[in-house]
């Protein structure tokens, strides 16, 4: 389990993700139940642990899970801006 000041909810990594289209709390959802298929074809979730009723992840989670997912690491967005690596 990472640290409790590294955590964040679901909806906060949602506005953390970079790209010209905003993310749904329900998209990390079902990355966290479901996962993406990766280009090899694997199945890759993003990783969430629970805090009390809700789920949370970590940027680092985050950055592991899009690069597994894609090959690429976006930089995300610190304060939920958007930015692009």
């Amino acid at each position: 389990m990472p640290n409790l000041n590294e955590l964040m909810p679901l909806s906060e990594a949602a506005r953390r993700v970079p790209g010209e289209r905003t993310v749904s709390a329900i998209s990390v959802w079902r990355w966290t139940t479901e996962g993406l298929r990766a280009p090899d074809g694997s199945r890759v979730k993003l990783a969430a642990y629970r805090c009390g009723k809700r789920l949370c992840t970590t940027e680092a989670d985050m950055v592991a899970f899009f690069a597994a997912a894609g090959g690429q690491t976006p930089a995300l967005a610190a304060t939920g801006n958007v930015t692009n690596a």
